[in-house]
């Protein structure tokens, strides 16, 4: 098929792209930003604030989110993109189209329509790759399931493979498929959601440590820490830790002349940490503080992208330390006392 694409009275060149259709094509995201340019919802007092900034939609490609702390206002806002949507020539799916409800649920559940047909409310739901639930104290409950029992099929599937036809998985190249198969499930969503509720990150820690246990030819009674010695592995939590501070290392590194949404949410979770409130960075302070060293941080110290850095390090620093303890503490790893290897940083 091909296309060509106008604006302004201009026309492009035909192309084709590459698989036939738009849809699905490299240049398809590139062309919704564009489409999707002149889209903007009018602001209103229901909005969500982050830092004073009224932020009430969010698009990714062709996946569109809104967001209301109003059912009336939320509807008015379907109603606005429906209108857009069609004289725009697209067509918005209303079976695809889901509603969730944050908070105590109201007596009598609102009815939320895309046109004349009604858009279902669930309790959970997955958005550009994150799953989220209503009806769990923590948002990302689903999330963690979902990765957790992913990690671990593709583990299981890959031993099993593995036993078939080789017998046995050297070590290195075991690591190398866990980095690239396993690895991505049990780190997925760790920048924005920090384990406070170390019961949802129990199965990730399970398939991490069955899957080095298996690896190494170890019995699930060896003791722990000689799987991370002996891989150069890190462990989950502090895996994903380590991602949740990069991210606010990166955030922090944003030039105040660029006007980004993720900058004032970083500034709001600031201010809801100073009022006491639970927040992305309070959450970040509490994991740190729940270290077996703990490492207790300041505002200020979150503040600084080059102090971020230096907790980075501190972090990696307790971890070795840990691990080090745990091997020097028992008579069964005498031989590994000084046999601190890394093979994958």
């Amino acid at each position: 098929m091909s296309y060509v694409v106008k604006s302004e009275g201009a026309f492009s060149a035909v192309f084709r792209c590459l698989i036939g259709l738009l849809t699905g094509d490299t240049a398809s995201p590139g062309f919704w930003n564009v489409y999707f340019a002149d889209f903007q919802l009018p602001h209103d007092a229901a909005d969500i604030y982050l830092n004073g900034r009224p932020v009430c939609q969010l698009e990714q490609a062709d996946d569109e989110a809104m967001f209301s702390t109003k059912p009336p206002s939320l509807q008015t806002k379907m109603d606005i993109f429906y209108g857009w949507s069609r004289r725009k020539f697209m067509f918005i799916s209303p079976p695809k189209s889901k509603c969730m409800i944050f908070g105590p649920l109201p007596a009598t559940l609102p009815v939320f329509r895309i046109g004349a047909e009604t858009v279902e409310i669930v309790p959970k739901y997955k958005y550009v790759g994150m799953w989220f639930t209503s009806t769990h104290p923590n948002i990302f409950a689903a999330h963690y399931a979902e990765k957790a029992s992913k990690a671990r099929r593709v583990a299981n599937a890959m031993f099993a493979a593995v036993k078939t036809h080789l017998g046995s998985l050297p070590v290195r190249e075991g690591l190398q498929l866990y980095m690239a198969r396993v690895d991505c499930y049990l780190i997925s969503g760790g920048e924005i959601s920090l384990d406070v509720d170390s019961r949802l990150l129990e199965e990730h820690l399970q398939v991490q440590q069955s899957f080095l246990h298996s690896l190494l030819g170890l019995n699930r009674s060896s003791i722990l820490a000689i799987l991370y010695t002996e891989t150069g592995q890190t462990p989950i939590k502090i895996r994903r830790l380590l991602r949740a501070l990069s991210r606010l290392r990166y955030i922090l590194s944003i030039p105040t002349t660029e006007d980004r949404v993720v900058r004032d949410a970083l500034l709001d979770s600031f201010s809801l940490y100073r009022s006491g409130k639970a927040c992305w960075i309070g959450d970040i302070c509490l994991v740190l503080s729940r270290l077996p060293s703990p490492v207790y941080v300041t505002e200020d110290d979150l503040r600084n992208p080059d102090t971020v850095n230096d907790i980075m390090d501190w972090v990696e620093q307790v971890l070795d330390e840990g691990l080090q303890n745990d091997i020097e503490s028992f008579s069964r790893t005498h031989l590994l006392t000084a046999h601190m290897v890394r093979i994958i940083q």
